[in-house]
């Protein structure tokens, strides 16, 4: 660690634009949403990865429809083109019609200050993503918003989850989801709980605890990680939509 000390960090994911430095995210976004908003949109989730960087970077939005560029001229580290590959897999995911394209579109332009700032921040979830799968999940995400399912805080809220827990976690939720009250706890339970997917109910009377999921929880199942399994959608929900039963965490113990 010592022999780091003092080394300028050129990476992608930690230029975090302290001491009047620019970050990488910050010259990427403008050209990003330069793309987005351009005549060539439709064809920004085919193109290949090494001109994606280069557009993203460059800003050579001519290069849309050219191949033959190096990616490791864009990208220094197997971790950067790792971030490229789940770039557009994201937007391949997002933009899955001509009608999602135009949705995109038109969420970019509605005020170019505040989506810079979505922007950094969605690129700066993809590059803490650690599974593929769950890129498929950041795209579905994505499309709820750009539908207008989901208000931006519930958005960025989902999106952090997706960074939280592990894909074990994520497949038991939507494999044991239920809208109906549980008697047991485990591991899964107690680690949902601390990130508000469960609602704690106490019975003082009787001196018995009982657990629910949460309405983020169902929101987080129905436009992310099950958004093809769930015809449920919404309109705009917002953070302060969804009712909590209990602000107790569950902190039973878990046997193993």
């Amino acid at each position: 660690m010592g022999n780091n000390l003092g080394k300028k960090d050129t990476s992608l994911y930690n230029s975090n634009g302290r001491s009047g430095t620019m970050s990488i995210f910050d010259k990427i976004v403008p050209n990003f949403i330069s793309l987005i908003n351009s005549k060539e949109t439709k064809n920004f989730a085919e193109m290949s990865v090494e001109n994606l960087a280069k557009i993203c970077m460059a800003g050579d939005l001519g290069s849309a429809i050219q191949e033959g560029t190096e990616i490791i001229k864009y990208a220094g580290s197997i971790k950067d083109i790792l971030f490229w590959e789940k770039m557009k897999k994201w937007l391949q995911g997002t933009y899955d019609s001509s009608e999602m394209g135009t949705k995109i579109s038109a969420k970019f332009t509605e005020d170019s200050k505040k989506y810079q700032e979505y922007t950094k921040r969605q690129l700066q979830c993809i590059a803490e993503i650690d599974e593929e799968e769950k890129i498929d999940y950041y795209a579905n995400l994505t499309r709820s918003w750009l539908n207008g399912w989901i208000d931006t805080s519930v958005y960025f809220k989902l999106s952090y989850l997706l960074k939280v827990f592990t894909l074990e976690e994520l497949k038991y939720l939507k494999e044991n989801y239920t809208e109906e009250e549980l008697d047991k706890v485990n591991y899964y339970i107690r680690e949902f709980s601390l990130y508000g997917l469960i609602d704690v109910i106490e019975e003082t009377n009787l001196g018995h605890t009982r657990y629910k999921y949460s309405d983020l929880a169902e929101v987080f199942l129905h436009t992310g990680i099950a958004y093809d399994e769930c015809p449920e959608k919404y309109e705009n929900i917002k953070l302060e939509d969804l009712k909590v039963e209990n602000t107790k965490t569950c902190m039973e113990l878990v046997v193993f």
